[in-house]
């Protein structure tokens, strides 16, 4: 399986969880890793719910104190 689109990172210290999306046979899988462990996966019918499910996680951490960092 291909590595898809980084479509965020976020930094917290010397930590890093990436977004990243890629095309699956189901739909559109949204991946969250924490430097090299999966941390959370989800196949989604579209990219647009794919998307918007990477972003509503990407304001839970940044409310925690992680920023964005690319």
């Amino acid at each position: 399986m291909d590595d898809g689109t980084r479509v965020w990172r976020m930094r917290k210290l010397h930590r890093h969880i990436d977004a990243r999306l890629r095309r699956s046979g189901a739909g559109i899988e949204l991946e969250l890793t924490n430097g090299e462990r999966v941390i959370y996966r989800r196949t989604w019918p579209s990219r647009g719910e794919a998307e918007e499910d990477a972003a509503a996680r990407r304001d839970d951490l940044a409310r925690v104190g992680w920023t964005e960092h690319w």
